[in-house]
C-alpha cells in the first residue's frame, strides 16, 4: 500500500518478507508472529498462515493505484456525492487564533434552594423516534447499564462487556430485549420499541436517577418494564409487570434476548466471530438460569462467568424455555424483529454448549387473569466462578440471594 508514496522502500519491504518465507500460494501470508510467549523453543518467529479477503483487495487495488496513475481516486471523486464536498479537501489552517465572542446572559432567573431540592431529576419522552438516542446510564460503581428510549443499550462489568452493542445511532439496535407473546390472538411485541419496532397505542418513557421505566400498552395488555442496578452486587434487574385490561384471559409467553460478549467491547468489534470461540453456556433448571463463561486463552487470563434467569411472582405454566443458540432463534434469513423463535407453536430448543453465536434467552409462559397483574424479574448479573453464581453457601451466592429477596419484594408488594 506504500508503493504510490515509496514505490523503492516498498518492494524492497516485499524482498525481506519473502526472505522471511511470508510468501505464499495466494500472495503474501498474513502476518509473522516475534512475540517470545508464543513461540516454540528456539524459535525467533512464526508465519500466521492464513489470507484475509480484503487485506488482499487492498493490496491490488494499491497496485493498480501504482500501476494507472491513482485510478481508484479519480473513480472515487468522479462521484457527484463526492465532488459536492470536495471543496472541503482545499481548506486551509487558519494562520491565526480565532477567538469566539463570551455573551452575558442577562436577567437569568433566581431559583431558590427549597425549589433546587424540590426539582427531580426526571426526563419523560413519548416517542422512541427522537432525533439520537436519548441515553440514561445506571450504575454501582463496578456494573454499569446504559439504556436508550427505544429500549436499546449495553451493560459493562469492570471494564468487561457483558453484551453486544455497536454505537448506531440511526438504528440502535443493540441490547438487552424482552418479547411478549399473546397466545391466544398469536401476535408479538417487544417490552420497549426495540427490537420489533412497532409502535403501540401508547407509549412512554421516564428516566431517573436510579432506574429506567419503559410502558407500553397492545390492545387489552399493559406492560411496565423497570430497569435497575443493585446497588450491592453485580447484577441488573429488569422488572416487568403485566396487566390484563381486558375481559377475558389471556396467556402469554415472555422472552428474554441477549447477545452475551464477555470480553472488552474493543475485542468484540475487531472479530466478533473469533470472539464468539471462546464462550459455553449451561442451564440450571433448579434456578431456571443460564450460565456462561468464557474461556481463557492463556494461563493469564481469569474466567469471566454470566449468570441469567427470571424470577416469577407466581408458578409459570411449564418449566422455563431456554435457548444460547442465535442461528436457532433468529433463524435463517430473518433478524430480531421477526425471529424464527416467536413463530406460533414453536419452542425454544434448550440448546446449550459451545454454540457458535452465542446468546442467552429464557422463556416463561403465563396465565393473566381479565383485570389482573402479573410481575417478573429477569436479572442479568457477573461473576469470577461457577460457584458463586450457583453454590448455596451465602459467602458465595450473592446472586441467588438477591433474587430470592426479589421474589419475597414481590409477593410482599402482591399481598
Amino acid at each position: 500500500m506504500a508503493l504510490s508514496v515509496a514505490p523503492h522502500y516498498a518492494v524492497k519491504n516485499i524482498d525481506v518478507l519473502i526472505e522471511e518465507g511470508l510468501n505464499g500460494k495466494y500472495g503474501m501470508y498474513e502476518a509473522i508472529d516475534y512475540t517470545p510467549t508464543r513461540l516454540p523453543h528456539k524459535k525467533k518467529s512464526m508465519i500466521v498462515k492464513s489470507f484475509m479477503v480484503h487485506h488482499l483487495g487492498m493490496s491490488l487495488m494499491a497496485l493498480d493505484n501504482f500501476l494507472n496513475d491513482n485510478i481508484m481516486q479519480t473513480r472515487f471523486h468522479a462521484s457527484p456525492m463526492v465532488k459536492a464536498t470536495e471543496l472541503l479537501l482545499q481548506e486551509r489552517m487558519p494562520q491565526r487564533e480565532v477567538y469566539i465572542k463570551d455573551y452575558e446572559i442577562e436577567n437569568l432567573a433566581r431559583v431558590s434552594e427549597k425549589q433546587m431540592r424540590d426539582i427531580r431529576a426526571v426526563r419523560e419522552y413519548n416517542t422512541p423516534h427522537t432525533s439520537v438516542p436519548q441515553v440514561l446510564i445506571l450504575s454501582n460503581g463496578s456494573y454499569s447499564t446504559m439504556v436508550t428510549n427505544s429500549g436499546s443499550g449495553y451493560s459493562y462489568c469492570k471494564g468487561v462487556a457483558v453484551n453486544r452493542w455497536r454505537g448506531d445511532v440511526t438504528r440502535d439496535n443493540f441490547g438487552m430485549y424482552f418479547y411478549i407473546q399473546n397466545l391466544n390472538s398469536n401476535n408479538f411485541w417487544s417490552a420497549a420499541y426495540q427490537p420489533c419496532n412497532m409502535l403501540p397505542e401508547e407509549y412512554k418513557v421516564l428516566f431517573e436517577s436510579d432506574k429506567a421505566v419503559f410502558t407500553r400498552r397492545d390492545g387489552s395488555i399493559e406492560t411496565r418494564t423497570e430497569v435497575v442496578v443493585s446497588p450491592e452486587h453485580n447484577v441488573e434487574i429488569r422488572t416487568m409487570t403485566i396487566a390484563n385490561k381486558g375481559k377475558h384471559s389471556r396467556v402469554l409467553d415472555v422472552t428474554s434476548y441477549m447477545e452475551g460478549v464477555l470480553s472488552p467491547l474493543e475485542a468484540d468489534i475487531a472479530h466478533p466471530a473469533f470472539n464468539n470461540l471462546f464462550i459455553q453456556t449451561e442451564f440450571i433448571p433448579e434456578n431456571n438460569a443460564l450460565l456462561a463463561v468464557r474461556r481463557p486463552r492463556d494461563k493469564k487470563q481469569k474466567e469471566v462467568w454470566a449468570v441469567h434467569t427470571v424470577v416469577s411472582q407466581r408458578s409459570t405454566i411449564g418449566p422455563v424455555q431456554y435457548e444460547t443458540d442465535r442461528l436457532k432463534f433468529i433463524g435463517r434469513g430473518r433478524d430480531l424483529s421477526n425471529p424464527l423463535a416467536m413463530e406460533a407453536g414453536k419452542p425454544l430448543s434448550g440448546s446449550v454448549g459451545a454454540v457458535l453465536d452465542p446468546i442467552m434467552s429464557l422463556r416463561c409462559r403465563l396465565d393473566v387473569l381479565p383485570g389482573e397483574s402479573v410481575k417478573l424479574a429477569f436479572l442479568v448479573g457477573m461473576a469470577d466462578s461457577r460457584e458463586e453464581c450457583i453454590s448455596p453457601c451465602p459467602k458465595l451466592s450473592k446472586f441467588f440471594y438477591h433474587f430470592k429477596d426479589c421474589r419475597a419484594f414481590m409477593d410482599s408488594q402482591s399481598s
